[in-house]
């Protein structure tokens, strides 16, 4: 689309016997149709330094998390001297609970270009180009390549002399946010080559009770500039939800969710004793469309091939899908059904497989009460050790723990961060506005992992003086 100024192809470094549309070179691939009055721009020049950081760290690490690979490659074209990465920067300052370690669809993507750039920019100004380096080689993705580099670096938190932890290293950069450069501060970005915008500042309500609705991995700043001692109370919820359904069961299977991956849940059955037999499952999925792809295959030769089998709601083989019969797209929960009767006879492997390529990722695919009737078999996948074997796919229920991070900065000529106390879902801490601090700018966060869906909290902030 118009929208796509340009990409690394890693399909053209394959042989075209692996991949026949393979160009077999190295390549960018550039859209004409929006870039061809652009030929010879710093902006054109920008657009081919990001794809060429796409292309060394591919070389790296071939499936790294789409946050991360893009947040490097936009580093890649500041620090050449380009400025178009500063454009997603100003988008990202203007929606600063953008989630970090998530991606939209393109026409939503740029606030996400912009958290991830200056996420890189700091990750660089804290550690150098050797940091920056260990982290685009380290094979692990999203935090856990995060988490590792972090440990092979030996990194401590400035102020606490403490070994980082994802939580503390994020905090940090939420607080660098709005420092930004200022000397002297343990939290701020090193001088660099290009300047960075602090968030959007939303005001902080003094008395009564306020509610707030915050993304995992993103930040909501308030700002409170009239001088004073204030204490801040905050509570947030206990539950929230990995994925964006109510359902009345308590477990399911989840396909996980990730780009460049291959989920698949199988398991053996013996249809020897029967001349008809259908596969039923409940099912929902929030898959990229024409992208990203579900599959039931069934193998008849202990695994060695296997055939997409045609359900209530799956789509023909595709140009994008050449293997057959898929999901993609999204549907809500609904009753499907499978005709396993050319496999009677025999036993066989039956199998969910979840396909993704790079770039975007959805929720994937939920799969709860399997049974083929014929045989006698339900499982309403609330046991542990039903018999299927799990490669990516989870047993879960839709519950995960709210997890939440408070803090403040103190601006002034030096700012300081002010630690606040947590407790569970629950934090408390005291403050002052005053002349050498005359700004307190209050973060909230959300850092429950897995899930895009946001928690929800309430803080009531009142004067003691």
């Amino acid at each position: 689309g118009t929208g796509v100024a340009a990409y690394y192809d890693a399909d053209s470094e394959y042989s075209r016997l692996v991949i026949p549309y393979s160009n077999e070179h190295q390549m960018f691939l550039v859209n004409l149709d929006g870039m061809t009055t652009l030929i010879g721009s710093d902006f054109y020049e920008g657009v081919l330094a990001h794809e060429f950081q796409h292309m060394i760290h591919a070389h790296n690490d071939t499936n790294e998390s789409v946050w991360l690979d893009e947040g490097m490659a936009e580093l890649a074209a500041a620090l050449t001297g380009y400025t178009s990465p500063l454009d997603s920067a100003q988008a990202f300052a203007d929606a600063p609970q953008t989630q970090l370690n998530t991606w939209s669809a393109l026409e939503d993507s740029y606030a996400h270009y912009g958290a991830s750039f200056q996420f890189a920019a700091y990750f660089w100004s804290r550690f150098g180009e050797d940091g920056l380096r260990l982290l685009a080689q380290n094979p692990l993705d999203d935090w856990e390549g995060v988490a590792q580099t972090l440990k092979t670096l030996n990194a401590v938190d400035p102020v606490t002399g403490k070994e980082y932890t994802i939580d503390t290293f994020f905090a940090e950069w939420t607080a660098a946010n709005v420092i930004l450069s200022a000397p002297g501060a343990p939290y701020a970005y090193a001088p660099m080559p290009f300047k960075l915008k602090r968030p959007t500042l939303q005001p902080a309500k003094v008395g009564s009770v306020q509610k707030l609705s915050l993304t995992p991995w993103g930040a909501a700043y308030l700002s409170i500039t009239h001088p004073g001692r204030y204490q801040l109370d905050f509570s947030g919820d206990l539950i929230t939800q990995l994925l964006p359904f109510e359902t009345e069961t308590n477990t399911f299977w989840w396909s996980n969710r990730g780009d460049d991956i291959e989920s698949r849940l199988t398991r053996r059955f013996d249809l020897r004793t029967v001349d008809k037999a259908t596969l039923t499952y409940r099912l929902w999925y929030d898959i990229e469309e024409d992208w990203d792809f579900g599959f039931v295959q069934v193998s008849s030769d202990e695994g060695k091939t296997w055939t997409p089998l045609r359900a209530t709601r799956t789509q023909p083989a595709s140009d994008n899908n050449p293997y057959g019969q898929a999901y993609t797209g999204q549907g809500n929960w609904a009753k499907e059904q499978v005709d396993l009767t050319p496999y009677t006879g025999s036993e066989v492997l039956i199998r969910f497989a979840y396909l993704t390529d790079a770039a975007l990722n959805l929720n994937g695919m939920v799969i709860d009460e399997i049974e083929i009737p014929e045989i006698g078999f339900v499982d309403d996948v609330e046991d542990a050790n039903s018999g299927w074997i799990a490669e990516g796919w989870v047993q879960v229920n839709n519950h995960l723990p709210g997890r939440y991070l408070v803090q403040a900065v103190a601006m002034g000529q030096t700012p300081t961060v002010i630690p606040f106390t947590m407790g569970g879902t629950n934090a408390q801490g005291r403050f002052e506005v005053n002349d050498a601090h005359p700004e307190v700018i209050l973060i909230f966060s959300g850092l429950t992992e897995f899930t895009t869906q946001s928690l929800h909290g309430q803080y009531s902030l009142k004067r003691l003086d």
